[in-house]
C-alpha cells in the first residue's frame, strides 16, 4: 500500500509499506496479517501501517503516539504515476 502522509508542518509525503512491515505491524496491533483481512482494518490499524512505513529507515522510531501529533492525515495514495512520455528507442 502506498500512504500519502500529511504532516502538520510541511509538505505531504507518499510511503509504501514493504514486506517487513507486516511483522511489525502485527507486533505492534497483536494481529496476524493473513488472519485479519485489511477490509476488517479499524482506523488505528490503518494509522499503525502507515506509521511503521513512514518510520522504516528512522533508526530512532518515535512511538505511535508521538508519530501521529506531528501527522494531520493519513490516506491512501491512489493517484497514478503517469508514463514517460519519451516514445522508445527504434
Amino acid at each position: 500500500m502506498r500512504f500519502r502522509i500529511t504532516p502538520e508542518n510541511g509538505a505531504d509525503r507518499v510511503v509504501e509499506d514493504a514486506p517487513k512491515d507486516v511483522a511489525d505491524w502485527e507486533e505492534a496491533t497483536g494481529h496476524n496479517a493473513l488472519k485479519f483481512p485489511a477490509t476488517e482494518w479499524g482506523v488505528r490499524e490503518f494509522w499503525v501501517l502507515a506509521w511503521i512505513a513512514d518510520t522504516r529507515r528512522d533508526p530512532e522510531r518515535p512511538p505511535f503516539s508521538t508519530w501521529k501529533q506531528m501527522v494531520a492525515d493519513v490516506t491512501l495514495d491512489t493517484e497514478e504515476t503517469e508514463a514517460d512520455p519519451t516514445p522508445p528507442a527504434p
